[in-house]
């Protein structure tokens, strides 16, 4: 009589146990992680370049690029993705951060009615990309953990490293520079500033700079 061989309960928890072992090896050697934030740092390029050709596009409109009444609703959070605050021939909708959803940080200056240059910032995750230009990635304020913007464009008269603030004449006016903790003065979503941060005179993004007192420029 020929015997029937069957697989063992036992073998095919062995196969299923090397399966899984093979699928967390393929994984971490992958990163996804790794992937993803590389992907949402191209998307984050690619909307700074379509909004730095947007301001480009504006000035030769208008002559001067988005003032400083424009800029605080551009920083609004409401404004994602939204067609009605930067229309047509200019861009639309209103590309923001693809994984906080909140808008990209933009300063201008001199002039608040008629800016003669810009910065455009953001945070990419990958903190090895050879494109980063700015600041340090995270830094730890007052206990918690605040975003440093670490990439960015800018118009042609200045570089992207720029505290443009330090020689704008209308912050210059406005006296010496100050530490403001966020307060229902330093509104975030009225004057794009954020957390405990330094300024010259008042807490606007305009006049917003890295360091006050003792030991800076």
């Amino acid at each position: 009589m020929r015997m029937r061989k069957g697989i063992s309960l036992a073998e095919i928890i062995i196969v299923l146990a090397i399966l899984a072992i093979l699928v967390v090896a393929a994984i971490g050697a992958v990163d996804p992680i790794g992937i993803l934030n590389k992907a949402h740092d191209a998307q984050r390029k690619k909307d700074l370049d379509r909004i730095k050709i947007s301001f480009e596009d504006y000035y030769n409109d208008k002559g001067c690029y988005p003032n400083q009444a424009l800029v605080s609703k551009l920083i609004n959070p409401t404004v994602c993705n939204n067609s009605k605050f930067f229309d047509f021939p200019w861009l639309r909708p209103w590309p923001c951060d693809p994984t906080s959803r909140k808008p990209y940080t933009i300063t201008v200056g001199y002039d608040s009615n008629c800016p003669k240059w810009y910065k455009i910032e953001t945070v990419l995750s990958n903190k090895t990309d050879k494109d980063i230009n700015l600041g340090l990635g995270e830094t730890v304020v007052s206990g918690e953990i605040s975003m440093v913007p670490n990439y960015g464009v800018s118009s042609g008269n200045i570089t992207i490293g720029q505290e443009m603030a330090k020689t704008d004449p209308y912050c210059l006016s406005l006296g010496n520079c100050y530490y403001y903790p966020q307060s229902s003065y330093c509104n975030k979503e009225t004057s794009g500033c954020a957390g405990n941060n330094c300024y010259i005179g008042e807490c606007s993004i305009r006049c917003k700079v890295s360091c006050c007192g003792n030991g800076c420029n």
